[in-house]
């Protein structure tokens, strides 16, 4: 049943004129985007030699220059330092997600190690108030938990300034660089919201199961007054909340009945949630907001907004946005002067090009329970079409209406696209959510099968013709599809997905230890190997009878490498078809250029083979890359 339809569609490119891999799989031309703190410079990472490096450029010119020039391996994320002249940096190591912090000098371009290799680091708090230091999370004292450190730009120096013997899983700070909450699991898996009175720290709130994925920091107010979360406890959505620390009180900010808070924006002097939005379909504005951008939000109509940054010191705002059509595009807007200026897109060749637009629909799977789903069709289809089934990963993650590289390459090669937001996506309410306990390979998939049998009786999708495809737990549905399903689809592709669901929760990074008893109640217990087998496509691979695709990052701390190897020698040992691609240099996904375009380049080839859509010719895609192909690599010939 069709409850709800938003948008309408429109032409893409003809297939006989196919758009290069290149448009959609480059890297971005401009990401990161960030305003020093005196508001005199612009940063961003961008290419220097197919790797993302950091480039700045002063405002009101065009003039950008790169500060770093790392060779190996993209820079994942960047942050101005107050002081205005250091630049802090995160790398890792062939995807091992093991971030190293490095920090930059944008006048001598000089590059300084400040965390051990192996270990992985985040950023905690930045603040005015220590313009040369910063308080950043490290496991290297224990890989399982991470304490808080304070080290100093100029000297180098690290001081521990939190033990984290207690296993707290995430901190805030105030812009004293004191820690005034932290959260921490419990024993059945719920979590526990502590704040800081004198030395030691007194629980807040504590939360069930149901409540753990949607319990988030925002900050501490500028004067150290108020503490500022997100949560749904008693209710479906998550709203914004603050607690008093002067009158031991909490109180609501925002809360919506019918969808959940998607993003704030925060006042940079007081620290206030002030812009507030939410997402059910689409992103929509809230009341709560300021005069300021109340002035310039019809500008945005239509839009999704994915950050707000403001400074304390400069009147300007960085705001990005895309569309399901359009990439990222930032702007600056002058609060001073009230003008706004577009500063660039993410990816000016797919502004060249017509995209396909997207349509939200929300449908009622076999027991109830509503799905909201999208659907891409390409122009001119001849329905019904070759359909591709796109499943995000997380499981607790959520497909949105925005533009997605991977959903408009495929409609670009012929195919409808359907995502569908099956039970246990998150940010559609936590009973949306929580639905999906203990559901891996049940019901979670039978929303999916739900979806693709919804797209056949609308005579959207040819039911010979559809494929599986997805990324971590969407590389799951793929081979659950393959193996649970298999009739339903034509070809499976699966892309660092587990195949066992013990091994899997056996080799989780140390770090995902205090997760283990959510993964328990979320997922299944390693002392239930019955149950584990019973969700596992690994146990069925007798029944895998549609081609098949496994690609995996040799170094990939989510999903061992080992849980490809180990389906792909099972179906070796019987006989039975796969094609296996490895990239030794990559982790969980493609972060490398050259490697991300050597697997659309297999993929489309895979999938025109067997759905008959359109392809452009592998060339010199793989030999390019790290992709090293050890099984069924014949039919790439062809």
């Amino acid at each position: 049943m069709i409850l709800i339809a938003l948008t309408g569609y429109s032409n893409v490119q003809s297939a006989p004129q196919l758009i290069p891999r290149e448009t959609f799989f480059s890297n971005p031309e401009k990401t990161n985007v960030l305003i020093s703190p005196d508001g005199n410079f612009i940063s961003y990472l961008s290419s220097v030699n197919d790797v993302l490096n950091i480039w700045i450029r002063a405002i009101g010119t065009k003039k950008a220059d790169p500060i770093t020039q790392i060779t190996e391996r993209s820079i994942s994320e960047h942050f101005w330092m107050p002081n205005g002249k250091d630049l802090l940096f995160l790398y890792d190591q062939g995807g091992d997600e093991n971030d190293q912090l490095f920090v930059v000098n944008r006048e001598s371009l000089k590059i300084r190690e400040l965390s051990p290799k192996g270990a992985k680091v985040r950023l905690l708090k930045l603040s005015d108030s220590f313009p040369n230091e910063a308080l950043i999370l490290c496991n290297d004292r224990d890989p399982s938990c991470f304490d808080v450190y304070k080290i100093n730009m100029l000297t180098e120096d690290r001081h521990l300034i939190y033990k984290n013997d207690a296993q707290y899983v995430d901190f805030v700070a105030d812009n004293n660089f004191v820690i005034q909450g932290a959260i921490q699991f419990d024993s059945q898996g719920g979590k526990e919201l502590h704040i800081k009175e004198g030395d030691q720290f007194r629980c807040l709130e504590a939360y069930g199961i149901d409540d753990t994925r949607n319990l988030f920091f925002i900050g501490v107010s500028s004067d150290s007054k108020e503490l500022y979360f997100i949560d749904s406890k008693g209710k479906d959505k998550k709203g914004v909340r603050k607690y008093s620390f002067l009158t031991n009180t909490t109180e609501d900010i925002f809360y919506d009945l019918d969808a959940d808070c998607d993003l704030v924006s925060c006042n940079p002097n007081t620290n206030y949630p002030e812009i507030i939005f939410t997402y059910y379909l689409q992103q929509m504005p809230t009341p709560q907001s300021c005069k300021k951008w109340d002035v310039i939000k019809p500008r945005f109509e239509g839009q999704c907004i994915e950050s707000i940054s403001r400074g304390k010191k400069h009147p300007y705002w960085l705001i990005s946005s895309s569309s399901d059509q359009a990439p990222p595009h930032y702007h600056l807007y002058d609060s001073q002067n009230e003008s706004l200026e577009l500063l660039f897109s993410s990816n000016e060749k797919i502004d060249q090009i017509e995209t396909a637009k997207s349509k939200a629909y929300v449908i009622t799977a076999r027991d109830g329970l509503k799905l909201p789903i999208y659907l891409t069709l390409p122009s001119n289809a001849k329905t019904p079409a070759p359909m591709v089934l796109l499943v995000h990963g997380g499981p607790w993650s959520r497909d949105k209406f925005e533009y997605h590289p991977i959903r408009q390459f495929l409609v670009s090669r012929g195919y409808a696209v359907l995502n569908v937001n099956f039970r246990g996506s998150r940010n559609l309410g936590k009973s949306h959510l929580n639905a999906g306990n203990l559901q891996w390979s049940k019901k979670m998939h039978d929303d999916l099968i739900d979806g693709v049998n919804w797209a056949i009786d609308q005579q959207f999708a040819d039911p010979a013709k559809i494929a599986i495809l997805g990324g971590s737990y969407g590389g799951y549905a793929a081979l659950v599809g393959a193996t649970f399903t298999p009739k339903v689809f034509a070809a499976a592709i699966d892309i660092v997905g587990p195949s066992h669901i013990k091994t899997l929760l056996e080799s989780i990074p140390p770090y995902w230890k205090s997760h283990l008893k959510e993964f328990e109640i979320r997922v299944g217990s390693l002392k239930n190997t019955k149950f584990l087998n019973e969700i596992s496509p690994l146990t069925y691979i007798d029944r895998i009878s549609r081609p098949l695709l496994i690609l995996q990052g040799k170094n990939d701390p989510r999903v061992n490498y080992k849980e490809s190897e180990q389906i792909v020698e099972a179906m070796q040992a019987r006989s039975i078809p796969v094609t296996y691609g490895v990239f030794p240099d990559e982790g969980h996904g493609f972060k490398m250029e050259k490697n991300y375009l050597a697997a659309m380049a297999v993929i489309e080839n895979f999938l025109r083979a067997h759905l008959g859509g359109h392809a452009s010719p592998i060339n010199d895609a793989i030999s390019q890359s790290s992709l090293e192909i050890p099984v069924g690599k014949d039919w790439l010939k062809k």
